[in-house]
């Protein structure tokens, strides 16, 4: 503690104060002590670039003989940020710096250019980049015979002089004596009274509870192992698309099961099924790939668990592409405001996790399972399904505004889908002209019975389901008038002998349905008519690597080429690998694609193996 103290000009002195108001006075008083001639430098700003965030002054006046500080890092090591020195040569052109800690080196400056960046997605990759709104352009000095104690974090420094009297902020008095690198350079300019040292009871109990809670490196390894097992848990976590798939068929059970049967009934055998096959053998998987996990204490990367991983992703995917299929293809028109929000809120949730798990899905498939690689692409595809889903709800609203009576849907239960448009067209227009809403006009199941039965006489008319004598009378003429045109063209009749007209429209007799083609079937079916595997990708909305899967069923019965699926290349030079290296069940797939390099893909080495006799 010296009072008073007025160090030599040589010995670089900086002096650290507790307001800027001392700092700039402090810098005002020494600056007109020197007996030179001022000269000032303006910054060029361009773009953005807020005051604020200035790294030194617009208008920066030296002299010779002034002291400074560098305030950013030097390309070509010749200073750094924080260091002291004293301009030695100055003109309307720039000037030269002599550091403190080195009095012999002179350093011509030159100005240099900060950025004012943001982060911002990268819409093509959905990585986080930096973008630039503005940049400052200055010499990277400030006059330093004193700074604030604020400025001076991060900051080291030879010699200091502290007035830490007025210090009102948790942790400023603790700053400014930690900038010195030796306590030999410090020197207090006033006494550091008890208030000046203020502690934040916040950070003491942090520090308290850290000391608790300290992890050793086994602790460590259990964390990462058990976080590593989280997410393969995760992966094959099916509850979400149970719990989507039991809101949907319960609200057709609840609210549309008299107006769309059939729809209803496909929903509950989709969740048997799905039951069956998806959350009975995950539960049974999940003990499998525990129980492995626990045995290579965490090692996820174990190929054995890889294989395991990437055929039980084969498996549910298969599965989930069933339910995709029903979700996309659920269309129907709903009378009830509420009842048709909440179809509408619980198809889309869950088809936005289908897909996302798909997705995944497929990756795993492919590729295997890393902790780093589920995280960045889980983030990745999510972006993507969000932004394709907002992509295609704002087409759909501008399309239903322009054209409120294009072919959108077609429930399951319609059979003459063309007349059903043109009674949902004669509805809109009838419902405008009325100033009522469209079910006022026409009720869905009245609308429906109509285009299934093609009822062209007022007999008939009167006996459709939810459509009496008050809609006979006001509607009767046009509506018959329609039907009876779109029955010429069609050459049609009414549909149902007079016995069963007495039965409401969805008790109608369904024709029997023809068996479901499964999907890997699908996918040779398509092969066989001579696309090719990335078109059948691109037609069926599903990852190259599984299209690759179903037609690899089919090699060995000779429906399926192998080189339609492997170029020559790649299997040679998979055959010229082995060659080198001899097959063992521990060498993990993602080793060898390692050494192969990234432009052969998993199915090419995985298909290769297979017709070398290496995996089954």
């Amino acid at each position: 503690y010296i009072p008073g103290f007025r160090p030599e000009n040589k010995d670089g002195y900086i002096q650290l104060v507790t307001h800027n108001y001392q700092a700039h006075n402090i810098n005002s008083h020494e600056m007109e002590m020197l007996d030179a001639q001022p000269y000032t430098y303006d910054a060029t700003i361009k773009g953005n670039f807020p005051e604020y965030a200035y790294p030194t002054d617009l208008n920066l006046t030296l002299k010779c003989g002034a002291q400074v500080m560098f305030v950013k890092n030097d390309t070509d090591k010749r200073y750094f940020n924080g260091m002291i020195g004293e301009v030695v040569k100055i003109s309307n052109d720039g000037f030269t710096v002599s550091p403190k800690s080195d009095p012999e080196q002179l350093i011509e400056v030159h100005k240099d250019v900060w950025e004012n960046t943001r982060y911002v997605l990268d819409e093509k990759t959905k990585e986080i980049k930096e973008k630039v709104d503005g940049t400052f352009e200055q010499y990277p000095v400030k006059l330093a015979w004193a700074i604030t104690i604020h400025k001076s974090q991060g900051l080291t420094f030879n010699h200091v002089m502290i007035d830490a009297s007025s210090a009102f902020a948790h942790g400023q008095t603790y700053v400014a004596l930690s900038r010195c690198r030796t306590l030999e350079g410090i020197v207090l300019t006033s006494r550091i009274s008890q208030s000046a040292i203020i502690a934040d009871k916040h950070i003491d109990a942090y520090n308290n509870e850290m000391t608790k809670r300290r992890v050793d490196n086994d602790k460590l390894t259990l964390m990462r192992h058990n976080y590593s097992l989280h997410l393969v848990a995760e992966l094959f976590n099916f509850e979400k698309e149970r719990i989507g798939l039991a809101s949907m068929t319960r609200i057709f059970q609840e609210f549309l099961s008299s107006t769309y049967a059939s729809t209803t009934r496909v929903y509950e055998d989709m969740l048997r099924i799905f039951d069956m096959q998806v959350m009975n053998v995950s539960g049974t998987f999940h003990q499998q790939y525990t129980q492995m996990l626990h045995s290579l204490n965490g090692d996820v990367e174990n190929e054995a668990l890889q294989v395991r991983i990437r055929k039980g992703a084969e498996y549910f995917a298969d599965k989930l592409y069933d339910v995709r299929e029903l979700i996309e293809n659920t269309q129907i028109d709903i009378d009830n405001a509420a009842t048709k929000k909440r179809i509408t809120t619980t198809r889309s949730d869950l088809l936005l996790q289908v897909r996302l798990h798909i997705k995944l899905l497929e990756i795993a498939a492919d590729e295997g399972f890393t902790t780093s690689s589920y995280l960045q692409n889980r983030a990745k595809i999510l972006l993507q399904i969000e932004e394709s889903s907002n992509t295609k709800s704002s087409t759909n609203q501008k399309n239903a505004t322009t054209k409120s009576t294009d072919k959108e849907s077609i429930p399951t239960e319609i059979k003459n889908g063309d007349l059903y448009y043109r009674l949902k067209a004669w509805r809109a227009q009838r419902a405008t002209a009325d100033g009522v809403p469209a079910y006022m006009v026409l009720n869905t199941k009245a609308l429906i019975a109509m285009a299934n039965y093609v009822p062209t006489e007022t007999k008939y008319l009167i006996r459709m389901p939810h459509f009496g004598n008050k809609s006979m009378e006001k509607y009767g003429a046009e509506l018959l008038e329609l039907i009876k045109a779109y029955a010429q063209e069609h050459n049609l009749k009414p549909a149902m002998p007079d016995s069963a007209l007495q039965q409401p429209a969805e008790q109608q007799p369904e024709a029997p349905k023809e068996p479901k083609e499964k999907t890997y079937e699908k996918t040779l079916r398509l092969y066989l008519e001579g696309k090719k595997p990335q078109a059948i990708a691109d037609e069926r909305e599903l990852a190259l690597s599984t299209i690759i899967s179903h037609l690899a069923r089919y090699i060995s019965s000779g429906e399926v080429h192998f080189d339609d699926l492997v170029s020559p290349a790649n299997f040679e030079r998979t055959k010229a690998y082995f060659a080198t290296h001899p097959y063992s069940k521990e060498l993990r797939l993602t080793d060898i694609r390692n050494s192969m390099g990234d432009d052969i893909s998993f199915n090419d080495i995985k298909l290769s193996m297979l017709k070398l006799g290496y995996i089954k």
